[in-house]
């Protein structure tokens, strides 16, 4: 078992939280009516902001508090962030067209969640999250991820794109923890991946309703 560097691994807190928490902050902002967010200028500056905080020594940083309530996000959380920032760069989130998260892999990601987790909470007889330490655990998951997504939902290619390079990082880094279920699922992936299962789910049986 291969971990990553501690100074790997404290870097990453920096960058994986500004990036995560930047994505935050311009797409609540360019969903308002009167959006200070209006353009690449604006988005690059609200994200050097937040950089800027992130980088603040010790306590006064808010990526220390963030580390220590969620611990490091994992690299797929944060390459899904940084779609969502150049998204809001080049328009406005609420135009339609691919959304960042399309519903067939969010719900693949909230049942691969409910997996990890309820093995982890000792709600099944065995622990999945052991196998995350296996040299070729994230490639192999990865691998099935991207063949089933592209498979079924073909425009789903920058996500897979994106899980493809995690898989890569993990592979040269161990980040973030050294187990490859870390690098593909956190808590707050999760959320967002059932959040819009959910929605989904929900405006399925409404259009039912109404026909």
């Amino acid at each position: 078992m291969r971990l990553p560097a501690l100074a790997t691994q404290s870097l990453y807190l920096d960058i994986s939280w500004g990036i995560v928490v930047s994505a935050l902050i311009v797409t609540v902002l360019s969903t308002r009516r009167a959006s200070p967010i209006g353009g690449r200028g604006e988005v690059a500056a609200t994200c050097a902001g937040v950089f800027v905080c992130m980088w603040l020594p010790g306590a006064a940083s808010p990526s220390f508090w963030l580390g220590l309530a969620f611990q490091h996000p994992s690299p797929l959380l944060v390459g899904l962030c940084g779609l969502q920032i150049v998204r809001v760069a080049r328009s406005r989130p609420d135009h339609r067209g691919v959304p960042v998260l399309p519903s067939g892999p969010a719900a693949t990601l909230t049942a691969l969640g409910l997996l990890l987790y309820a093995g982890t909470f000792l709600w099944l007889p065995y622990d999945v999250y052991q196998y995350g330490y296996w040299g070729f655990a994230a490639a192999t998951a990865t691998t099935v991820l991207v063949v089933f997504w592209w498979g079924l939902w073909p425009s789903s290619r920058t996500l897979c794109a994106v899980a493809a390079s995690v898989a890569l990082l993990h592979a040269t880094t161990r980040l973030p923890s050294g187990n490859a279920w870390d690098a593909l699922l956190d808590p707050l992936l999760v959320l967002w991946a059932a959040t819009v299962t959910f929605m989904t789910i929900l405006k399925s049986a409404r259009r039912r309703v109404a026909a």
